[in-house]
């Protein structure tokens, strides 16, 4: 993630990934990190980018249904993923980067 725009001292990232877990035979979500803080950052000027891995240490298969970027100024935010997205399925034992 990357902020591009706007003079901000952070931003409280949270994805919106979506299963539900159960039993031992489920996935499960696992977040390298649940929020980010650029610090203030001149207007019109980008960031470092930063990276959140998002890793199923379940035993199935995890549906993503969304990854997105909310809180104060999230519009002022850009993200790329190397998750799947179509299909959406993240294996068990798997990771992707955000």
């Amino acid at each position: 993630m990357k902020h591009i725009a706007g003079a901000t001292v952070g931003l409280a990232v949270l994805l919106m990934v979506l299963a539900i877990s159960a039993a031992a035979s489920d996935p499960l979500v696992v977040l390298s990190a649940n929020e980010f803080h650029f610090g203030t950052q001149a207007q019109g000027t980008s960031s470092s980018p930063q990276v959140l891995t998002l890793a199923n240490s379940g035993q199935a298969d995890l549906i993503i249904n969304s990854i997105e970027l909310t809180g104060q100024n999230s519009g002022d935010f850009l993200h790329t993923s190397n998750c799947p997205m179509s299909p959406a399925v993240l294996p068990a034992g798997k990771s992707c980067q955000i």
